[in-house]
């Protein structure tokens, strides 16, 4: 029994050990909206997965929204190039920081200026 009951432990441990911890939040009005929601999150043990931070202002036909968001996910959504986007009547202006240990994502950024001015 005592055998079983350290094995349980150990791979409980183990599986945190591999993983990460990342803040998680969103919000589409503002940084503080966003933190008084923070949680920390345990994110998927994937050897690529990093917490991220970022603010996106998304403009459609001239209207501008923000989102604020503090999560974890796959590295390569690090790219900036991936994250700034023009569709049709849509841009997506983003700005993010990526961190690859335990609740590492605890700054804010500010959202970028639009073509319509500073959001």
């Amino acid at each position: 029994m005592a055998a079983l009951l350290f094995t349980l432990a150990f791979i409980l441990l183990l599986h945190q050990a591999l993983g990460l911890d990342c803040w998680g939040c969103y919000s589409n009005k503002s940084w503080a909206d966003c933190e008084n929601n923070l949680v920390s999150r345990f994110c998927d043990d994937h050897p690529d997965w990093v917490c991220k931070t970022i603010v996106i202002t998304k403009t459609r036909y001239g209207s501008a929204e923000t989102y604020y968001m503090k999560e974890c996910g796959p590295r390569e959504e690090c790219d900036a190039a991936r994250c700034n986007v023009e569709m049709r009547n849509t841009t997506h202006r983003c700005q993010l920081e990526c961190c690859c240990h335990d609740n590492c994502n605890t700054g804010v950024l500010l959202p970028m200026a639009t073509e319509a001015g500073v959001v």
